[in-house]
Formats: C-alpha cells, structure tokens, sequence
C-alpha cells in the first residue's frame, strides 16, 4: 500500500490530474478530442467518456492511437530513480508522464474490452484494418488482445522479434538489426 500511495503521489504531479480528488474536466474549447494527439491522461478520459457516453466507437480507435507513446515506455521509473538524486529536467518529465498516458491507454484498454464486448470488437477490427501498417503499436494492440481473447490471439514465438497467431493469421514483428 505505502509503495501505490508513493507511486501516486509521485505521478499525479506529473499528469496534471488531480483524478483521486474531481471528476473530468469538461473538453475545452476549441479542444477537438479527434483531432489532437493524445499526450495527457485527461484527454483519454474525455474519449472514454465520449465512447461510454455516446457510443462512439471512433473514442476507441483514437484512444489506441495513444500505443504510440510506447517508446517512451520505462521512462516513469527512471524519472523516480532519478528524481531521488535530483530534479528532473523537463523533457524527463514529459517523458515520464508521456510512459504513464501509454500505460494508462495500454490498461484501459484492456480492461474495457474484458468488460464491454463492443470494445473488443472494435480492438480486433482495428488490428485488422492495420495489418499492412505494422509498428509497435500494432504489437501492443495485439498484447493486448492476447491478454483478452487467448482463444484467438496468441504469441507463438520470441525469437528475434515476436510472433503472433491471430484468427487470420501470423503477424511478425522483428527486432531492430535482426
């Protein structure tokens, strides 16, 4: 408990969201949630709203969008190693708080479609519309999926890239240089 309560306190100045304590803020205006790019917390929460709310099922295709951070995946606990010794500078920050917008997509997404059958469809018609643009995100989106729907998606193998097994075929990433 005292380690979430420190992660939280340490990350919550990050986002800009005090999300413990208010509601979402309403979308600005002048603020189109489509058009942007997704670097902020509050802006995935104003796609989930718009997809709980309304149904629109374009709030989920524009929140996997979000999957393109994932390079700066690790950032947010090298930020906390470093913040021990010293302030961090500003491009650490965002890029820590640029990892914690990617694990939020990656988490939020997973879970509303363990939840909400429409979300997983819209998942596995999204991995499927993308298969000729194959980059990390598709590789999470189908991390994703696999955690979702084992029955369908699978990794099949590691070996210099990651391989998976979908209902319409392999899908291969290679490492870099390999």
């Amino acid at each position: 408990m005292n380690a979430l309560l420190r992660t939280l306190s340490f990350l919550l100045p990050l986002l800009a969201v005090d999300a413990l304590a208010s509601p979402p803020r309403p979308v600005p205006a002048g603020f189109e949630i489509y058009r942007e790019t997704i670097t902020t917390a509050q802006h995935l929460d104003w796609l989930w709203q718009d997809y709980l709310v309304n149904g629109q099922l374009q709030a989920i295709e524009k929140i996997t969008t979000a999957l393109k951070l994932s390079s700066y995946s690790g950032a947010l606990n090298k930020a906390k190693s470093i913040h021990v010794s010293r302030p961090l500078s500003q491009e650490e920050k965002q890029a820590a708080s640029f990892d914690a917008v990617f694990s939020a997509a990656m988490w939020s997404l997973e879970s509303n479609a363990k939840q909400h059958p429409a979300v997983l469809a819209e998942l596995i018609r999204i991995e499927s519309a993308n298969r000729n643009g194959q980059d990390a995100s598709h590789a999470y989106l189908l991390i994703i999926l696999t955690k979702t729907r084992p029955d369908q998606f699978k990794i099949i193998d590691r070996h210099n890239g990651i391989t998976f097994s979908t209902p319409t075929g392999k899908v291969r990433f290679a490492t870099p240089g390999s």
